[in-house]
């Protein structure tokens, strides 16, 4: 009986939290949950900086692609071959859609298909091919904002 008295106020307020309804992102000044998906009509696809190849588009997902802390679906044509850049900040990708070859400097090319995650390093030189049709999509996330330089790549 004792052992009994000693739960019940852990289990009231275990009752008691979860039955109280989860406070809305307004009352604590937060931004609200985002869901977004490649083929949404509402993005706004914009061309890729003029070195990448002809039909290479990027839309914003989250942030600002000028700021810090951007998520963007990078977008190219079947074929396209991206010529050697780095980032000033580490990348992480996910494929989307297709098929997409990236070679980092010194590395062996990576094959990425929808789901699989890629990690980069800041300032690691890499290329990169869409080897499917009609097109790659890739989820791309940059610490620092969407910028690159160009730059020669050799592979392993």
């Amino acid at each position: 009986m004792l052992r009994r008295l000693r739960l019940m106020p852990l289990i009231a307020a275990f009752l008691a939290l979860s039955t109280t309804p989860l406070a809305s992102a307004e009352n604590y000044g937060r931004e609200k949950a985002v869901l977004r998906s490649h083929k949404d009509e509402k993005l706004k696809w914009e061309p890729c900086p003029s070195y990448f190849p002809k039909g290479c588009k990027v839309a914003a997902l989250h942030g600002d692609m000028d700021e810090q802390d951007s998520d963007f679906y990078f977008k190219m044509p079947s074929s396209a071959t991206i010529v050697g850049h780095w980032h000033p900040s580490e990348e992480r990708i996910v494929g989307v859609t297709g098929t997409f070859h990236v070679t980092y400097a010194g590395q062996k090319t990576l094959v990425v298909e929808p789901g699989q995650f890629v990690y980069a390093p800041p300032e690691l030189s890499h290329t990169g091919v869409c080897v499917t049709e009609p097109e790659c999509v890739l989820y791309i996330h940059l610490r620092s904002p969407v910028e690159s330089e160009r730059t020669e790549v050799t592979a392993e």
